[in-house]
């Protein structure tokens, strides 16, 4: 095996990232800009709360707001005169009113039966999308972009069904509505004549990251194993599973290509891809090792996204399990006795490395036995659990070596739950840290378009708005910098409040532009608002 060179190694996953860029340009042009300037907010834990929180959302989708563009063109003509516009509105208001119904339900449930919040929070984030297409409907004809938006919010339920499809313990009340919101969603489909969706603007994305995520593999093979007969073969199998990956990105942005032919090209990669695996994991190279967890999280998300039928993997689940076994015993190799003796929870310390030792060698048991996904979903919740007790226990550990493995151990039960396609259910350090740094991004460029706004038309309460977006902007980078050193959701409750309220504030002088810039405010707006409030449900218990 060839000498590591450590600042190769750093400078290397540069050249996947360029790949990954060069794949998703073409994406990201066809992904635009969200029309629903309001996501539905996302914090109630009571029936009452999240009744508030939904009309509370209703005011970012005012008709005083930013008017989002209306495309003439030859297939807004077609639509007006093929669609039935009164049948539509019904559909698309019934539907509305039956999934509030079901978000109070659901709201019932997320405090008693693990996994339900992820299920609730994408509900009441698809309440705000709906909302601002019934309000549209009821008003105007059907042209391309609402057709656009009915579409994706078709895509969007049907992955939130297929989610749902993970839980166990679900109220009938709950299956009950989901199976009417599933009729009315057919119904919308036969009123405009298109078939079932998918996430096009999310399956892109994955597929290039998976491409980007193979080339990087196969870099680190290259790197770990030397010029050698089995490193050719590692590259041609890799290069035949990124290609037939490329050519599922191209079937994607091809939007007259059903779903199953999609399908198709994705079982193809794993047909490729599977039979590698193995091999690769017996090089027992820790870099490998990396690159095939990127990989194989990759595709789990593609998998999911086509919403194929989600199946127990015994070699995946049961080699990621070993991995994280390891994890534990490399913690207790690089963290001495003296050291665990002096933690305040000393007493602890054992007791709950047994435990999530037990909850390992549990979980592949039920994996090597049972076929039944939503069982192998219930015994890695028990492994989640052993997982946060241990590290309430240690994390205080005095040892740089300590807490990387420790951080090792959390990306495990990671890897685990992306192959299982579960979410987090609890604070998503990660997921909030990127939402935090786009809002701090997306409250600058407001600054400075609305210092370019109030300089053009001198209106009297511009002190006022420069003073309040100002106090936004720094609000959203005290509360990114707050996430990045790793404060807990509790300490960052103030401050999302904070950028919460001051949006609103803002938002309130934002419309009232009438310049030229008034049409990036809107375009800002857009994003800025479904970005706070997904960080807001992430940060807020």
């Amino acid at each position: 095996m060839n000498m590591r060179r450590p600042l190769q190694r750093r400078i290397r996953p540069l050249a996947g990232c360029a790949v990954l860029i060069g794949l998703v340009c073409g994406a990201v042009q066809d992904i635009g800009i969200s029309t629903a300037f309001a996501q539905g907010g996302r914090l109630a834990q009571s029936r009452e709360g999240a009744k508030d929180l939904l009309d509370y959302s209703k005011g970012f989708n005012s008709d005083d707001g930013f008017e989002r563009p209306r495309p003439s063109d030859k297939r807004n003509q077609i639509l007006s005169g093929e669609v039935d516009t009164k049948q539509l509105r019904q559909h698309v208001q019934a539907f509305k009113d039956i999934l509030a119904q079901l978000i109070y339900e659901l709201n019932d449930q997320s405090s008693t039966l693990p996994g339900v919040r992820p299920v609730y929070l994408e509900a009441l984030q698809l309440s705000g999308s709906v909302d601002t297409i019934a309000k549209h409907v009821a008003k105007h004809d059907i042209d391309s972009t609402m057709l656009d938006e009915l579409q994706q919010a078709d895509a969007d339920w049907r992955e939130l069904v297929y989610r749902a499809g993970n839980l166990r313990g679900l109220s009938g009340e709950a299956k009950k509505l989901i199976e009417d919101l599933s009729r009315l969603d057919q119904k919308i489909r036969d009123t405009l004549g298109i078939q079932p969706q998918l996430d096009r603007r999310q399956l892109t994305l994955k597929a290039a990251g998976l491409a980007s995520s193979l080339d990087s593999l196969k870099d680190d093979i290259e790197f770990e194993l030397g010029k050698s007969r089995d490193t050719v073969f590692y590259r041609r199998s890799i290069g035949r599973a990124r290609q037939s990956v490329l050519n599922l990105i191209a079937l994607i942005r091809d939007n007259t290509t059903e779903s199953n032919v999609m399908e198709s090209e994705f079982k193809q990669f794993e047909m490729i891809w599977t039979p590698l695996v193995n091999k690769l994991h017996a090089e027992d190279d820790r870099y490998i090792e990396r690159g095939l967890t990127r990989v194989a999280a990759a595709s789990n998300e593609i998998h999911q996204l086509l919403l194929l039928p989600q199946k127990v993997d015994q070699t995946q689940f049961v080699y990621l399990t070993k991995g994280l076994k390891k994890d534990i015993d490399e913690f207790f190799l690089k963290t001495p006795l003296v050291l665990v003796m002096q933690l305040e929870n000393s007493k602890q310390a054992l007791p709950v490395a047994d435990q999530l030792s037990r909850a390992c060698d549990r979980f592949v048991e039920v994996v090597q036995k049972s076929q039944d996904h939503a069982a192998v979903v219930d015994s890695f919740r028990k492994i989640e659990q052993a997982e946060k007790a241990f590290y309430d226990v240690y994390r205080d550990v005095d040892s740089d070596r300590a807490v990387a493995a420790l951080t090792r151990i959390n990306q495990s039960v990671g890897s685990l739950r992306s192959a299982l396609q579960l979410q987090q259910d609890n604070f998503d350090t990660r997921t909030a840290s990127d939402l935090a740094a786009l809002v701090q991004n997306l409250t600058e460029q407001i600054t400075f378009v609305s210092k370019r706004w109030l300089d053009k038309e001198d209106p009297d309460f511009e002190d006022d708005c420069l003073s309040e977006v100002k106090a936004l902007a720094d609000s959203a980078a005290q509360l990114h910098d707050d996430i990045a050193e790793g404060k807990r959701a509790s300490d960052l409750k103030t401050g999302m409040i904070d950028v919460y309220e001051r949006w609103r504030t803002v938002y309130g002088y934002l419309v009232k532009c009438q310049s030229e810039e008034r049409a990036a405010l809107g375009r800002l707006a857009t994003k800025l608002t479904p970005s706070i409030v997904d960080l807001r449900a992430i940060v807020i218990p």
